[in-house]
């Protein structure tokens, strides 16, 4: 059966405190490959992995004052999310950390009759 993690139960922190008006976290790893063949035949003896990237987006309501000194400052950062799962046995955790965060950029929406919403770009060293 699969493991239903649960948003509105889950908890996202930047460096120990919690992101006011976070709406969304997504990240991506991507771990690049090299084949390595078998001389005299079409099949592979191996792979050769290449730099591990880490990329991802938090997307804001309103604005955010700690993620924006972020930006400016080039800081480093790490992100931890703690991911819940309520079973009939209890509420199990899940846990993600994103090493040595960095926000690249950001992107600026308001919508007619909406509020402001920011997405920043960030890369991070590792996820473990």
């Amino acid at each position: 059966m699969a493991t239903i993690l649960s948003a509105n139960r889950s908890n996202v922190l930047v460096n120990g405190q919690a992101i006011q008006g976070l709406q969304e976290i997504t990240f991506q790893t991507d771990k690049p490959h090299m084949d390595i063949a078998a001389i005299g035949t079409d099949e592979r003896v191996g792979v050769v992995y290449g730099l591990t990237r880490v990329i991802g987006t938090l997307r804001v309501r309103s604005a955010n004052d700690d993620l924006e000194a972020l930006l400016h400052s080039k800081g480093t950062f790490q992100i931890f999310a703690s991911l819940k799962h309520v079973t009939a046995e209890g509420e199990l955790n899940k846990e993600v950390t994103l090493d040595e965060c960095q926000i690249h950029g950001k992107t600026f929406g308001l919508a007619a009759g909406g509020v402001v919403e920011v997405i920043y770009q960030f890369s991070a060293t590792r996820e473990r």
